[in-house]
Order: structure tokens, then C-alpha cells, then sequence
């Protein structure tokens, strides 16, 4: 298999969302930093996690996943591998795609 890549590619994805039942549905926050062939994934929802990847032969991603049992252990933990904490970094995301992220009506929706 052949992939498409910068290996000095470096960005920033994030998303929100709802997991869970129907009935009882759970925001989520989920976080990724790709620096060239290495990457550090974060999830912060029902179960918390915190994964530093690099890309395999195959284009794919493996690497060690860290569940946490607190936010306050997740952000350590996440701060450890990223340099800076979670939600400073999805702050300064936000303020940096202000524009995407405004709805219809003109509003940053849920990220204001």
C-alpha cells in the first residue's frame, strides 16, 4: 500500500461530538497534534484516553493508548506528551478558526 504523506506534515484536527445511547447521549471533545510521522491523540467523553502514534510501514497509525480514570490525569498525562494542556491548546485552535466554526446565525455555536 502507497500513502500520500508529508513526512514533515504538522497539524491540528479537532472535533466535537455526542457519544452514547440515544436516550443519554455524551458530549465529546477529540484532539490530534501530527508532527511528521508521529502523533498524540486525545479523547476526553465517557472514557478519556491519550495515544502517542507514529505511522507505520503501511500508512496506518499504532501506538500506546493511555485510559484515565480523572480529567486531572488525563491532562498530565496529555500535557506530558504535548507540551501544553488540552484545553490550551483547543482554545488557541478555536480562536485560530473562529471562521470555520461559526453556524448560520453567525455564533461559534458551542465552542463560545
Amino acid at each position: 500500500m502507497t500513502t500520500n504523506h508529508d513526512a514533515n506534515e504538522s497539524k491540528i484536527e479537532y472535533k466535537t461530538g455526542l457519544e452514547g445511547s440515544v436516550h443519554d447521549p455524551y458530549g465529546y471533545e477529540e484532539l490530534t497534534i501530527t508532527r511528521g510521522d508521529s502523533r498524540i491523540a486525545a479523547h476526553v467523553g465517557l472514557i478519556s484516553w491519550v495515544a502517542k502514534q507514529h505511522r507505520s510501514w503501511n500508512g496506518g497509525w499504532i501506538g500506546n493508548y493511555n485510559i484515565c480514570e480523572s480529567y486531572e490525569e488525563f491532562d498530565k498525562v496529555f500535557e506530558r506528551m504535548a507540551g501544553d494542556t488540552f484545553d490550551r491548546i483547543v482554545e488557541g485552535y478555536i480562536l485560530d478558526h473562529q471562521e470555520e466554526l461559526r453556524d448560520q446565525t453567525g455564533c461559534l455555536a458551542d465552542y463560545e
